[in-house]
């Protein structure tokens, strides 16, 4: 099947791309041109067929100039080139009517360039250069044509070509007008854009500032929240008496008092409903790990921390192997078979995220079981939700540590992953 010019048109420059689909147009008007000469002015004369296939050959050059253009830059000398070659060839049609056609032509001349200096002048986000000279032809011509005629012509004829280099003139006038106009509206439109593209992003970069404040705050604040709440529910478990439980109870409901204005101004909900199931859900208690042998490497910089998650996995009978950064969980987890990944997501050295992404592309070289990894974090902002499950985490858990949390988002992990091995194993 045929294309039309415009399925061409799309690998095109865009000047070439403008010029490929007015090429029709173009050729129409010089056919109706030459046919309207050939049935009035000279009905037995060659000239205006001859002109028609030589203005049908220019419009053809034009279009090979322009596709040299650079598609960046609108003032590129091949568009101007090719703007000036089409202009040229209707201009030239123009005299042949003027000169050759009679009185009979010469209104068919003078709308012929009046009408290429309007088009010439209504190019959209043209330089003024560019304008020029795709109206350069038109209004040269158009004055240029009455003016020789006054001088040379008969005397009888002077009156009216006075009058008509006159109203070229003002007409003339009119599109230099126009063009300052459409430059003029052009370098608005181009400084509004610019303005707005630039207040995009200084608004992106306000964004980006606000998360990156609200990801170290949460961090900053919730970490000393978790060593003060995790060693109370470590505490909880141990034989005390009831001044003792009393005296932890007030320790940890200040700590919840603590973490709820946390969750209220940084807003974690807000993470929680990034993606559906990918924050690890509310449960009563650790009894889920209570049958299970895991053995788990946990990367977490802060010393506090690490004890807290020592504590309270050995509390449940949970072999972990803490390390201090990302660098030295990846290297754990290449020595190692491990039941379960728990990653701190800011770390010196290398942070969790990309840990995980190194682990994730190593299990996809290798074919090496997918380890499941849970994010273990005082950062709780949707950005630090969606880094997270692009990088490979399976789920999220926030930190002040809530240990019932931990142990559910930890045993649905390795079901999970039990899960998947099967379907492997069955394939």
């Amino acid at each position: 099947m045929g294309s039309s010019p415009a399925s061409f048109a799309v690998n095109l420059p865009p000047g070439a791309a403008a010029r490929l689909r007015a090429l029709p147009h173009r050729l129409f008007l010089a056919l109706v041109f030459a046919a309207a000469a050939a049935a009035f002015a000279a009905p037995r004369a060659a000239w205006p067929w001859v002109w028609f296939a030589s203005a049908a050959a220019a419009q053809l050059l034009a279009l090979a100039l322009a596709s040299r253009e650079a598609a960046s830059d609108r003032d590129a000398a091949p568009c101007g080139l090719a703007a000036g070659v089409s202009a040229i060839s209707f201009a030239a049609g123009a005299v042949l009517f003027w000169l050759e056609g009679g009185w009979v032509a010469r209104p068919f001349a003078i709308m012929l360039l009046a009408g290429g200096a309007v088009h010439g002048a209504l190019r959209p986000n043209a330089s003024r250069r560019l304008l020029w000279v795709a109206c350069g032809p038109f209004v040269i011509t158009l004055l240029a044509l009455p003016l020789i005629s006054l001088v040379v012509g008969p005397a009888d004829e002077r009156g009216v070509m006075a009058t008509t280099a006159i109203g070229s003139g003002l007409f003339i006038a009119s599109v230099g007008g126009a063009i300052r106009r459409s430059v003029a509206g052009a370098r608005r439109l181009e400084a509004a854009l610019a303005e707005a593209v630039s207040e995009r992003q200084r608004a992106d970069a306000a964004e980006t500032g606000k998360d990156e404040f609200l990801g170290m705050m949460s961090h900053e604040l919730r970490t000393p929240l978790n060593g003060v709440l995790g060693m109370a529910q470590a505490m909880r478990i141990d034989p005390l008496t009831p001044a003792q439980l009393d005296r932890l109870d007030v320790i940890r409901e200040s700590g919840e008092a603590l973490r709820a204005v946390l969750d209220e101004l940084l807003d974690p909900t807000e993470f929680a409903g990034t993606e559906a199931g990918f924050a690890a859900p509310e449960a009563g208690g650790g009894s889920e790990l209570a049958d299970q042998r895991l053995r788990v490497l946990a990367a977490e910089d802060n010393p506090t921390n690490q004890l807290v998650l020592k504590t309270l996995l050995s509390q449940a009978g949970i072999d972990v192997h803490v390390v201090g950064d990302g660098q030295a969980a990846v290297e754990a987890w290449r020595g190692a078979h491990w039941d379960l990944l728990l990653m701190d997501i800011r770390m010196p050295v290398m942070d969790g995220l990309a840990a995980t992404r190194a682990i994730r592309a190593a299990e996809a070289a290798s074919g090496r079981r997918r380890t499941p990894i849970i994010a273990v974090s005082a950062e709780t902002t949707s950005r630090a939700a969606s880094d997270s499950l692009a990088a490979g985490i399976d789920c999220f858990v926030p930190k002040p540590i809530q240990f019932a949390q931990l142990a559910t988002a930890m045993a649905a992990a390795v079901e999970a992953a039990a899960a998947r091995d099967d379907r492997v194993a069955r394939g």
